[in-house]
């Protein structure tokens, strides 16, 4: 425990270059790269033609939600036009995961022995593009992957009148990296899958009314038009 407070306390904040060439060691850069982003640490990969033979590089830049470098000789722009253009304004995930779960409001409630109990409405499965919460110099991108958590007013009213006295002051639908990360995805397959698709960004339709309040920091005010491809 001492040693990986340490461990934080030296890489939080530094900026990591992480070189992986082939060999089966490739598969452990991946346990590396992800303790080092534990730690606080920014981590850029770049991988050798052979690396990417046991590992992709789509595995690290889920990761590490940065490009990968792949080309030794590169002077900054890949070979993929849309990492060029939307490369530091969307997290990975917008791009590279599916639908995935969310859960709504967990209550606590009584038996017939007076015995309380946690009691969660169905979760959905569902995609939502929303404005980036957590915003920093290593989570540069506006927009990122949502996900509502079980929470409202009333949760924790088993407890006492105005436990959540302050439900408006942060998002029900939170910053998310779901680990279902595909090369194609329903929204990248062309531009104007996503662009445009008002389907996928997060909108007041999608929000119960005790949570519109609360969650105006993370709804896109306009989205991106459509571009005709």
């Amino acid at each position: 425990m001492v040693e990986t407070q340490q461990a934080v306390r030296v890489l939080r904040g530094k900026h990591i270059l992480l070189g992986v060439t082939g060999g089966i060691a490739a598969y452990k850069a991946v346990t590396i790269a992800s303790r080092l982003l534990q730690a606080g640490a920014v981590v850029d990969v770049l991988m050798t033609e052979a690396a990417q033979k046991f590992v992709t590089p789509l595995t690290f830049s889920a990761l590490t939600g940065r490009p990968v470098t792949t080309d030794l000789w590169s002077t900054g722009q890949g070979q993929i036009m849309q990492h060029n253009i939307h490369g530091d304004k969307l997290a990975c995930q917008v791009c590279h995961s599916v639908a995935n779960k969310s859960c709504y409001s967990c209550h606590v409630q009584t038996n017939e022995k007076g015995q309380p109990f946690y009691k969660i409405e169905p979760s959905v499965i569902t995609f939502k593009i929303g404005l980036n919460p957590k915003k920093s110099a290593d989570r540069p991108w506006n927009y990122v992957v949502l996900r509502h958590v079980p929470i409202d007013p009333t949760n924790f009213d088993f407890y006492g009148k105005d436990v959540l006295a302050k439900f408006d002051a942060l998002p029900t639908w939170k910053y998310a990296t779901p680990h279902n990360i595909q090369r194609i995805t329903p929204q990248n397959k062309t531009c104007d899958a996503c662009h445009g698709n008002e389907q996928l960004f997060l909108s007041e339709k999608d929000l119960k009314p005790y949570e519109v309040k609360a969650n105006q920091s993370v709804i896109p005010t306009r989205i991106p038009p459509k571009v005709g491809q």
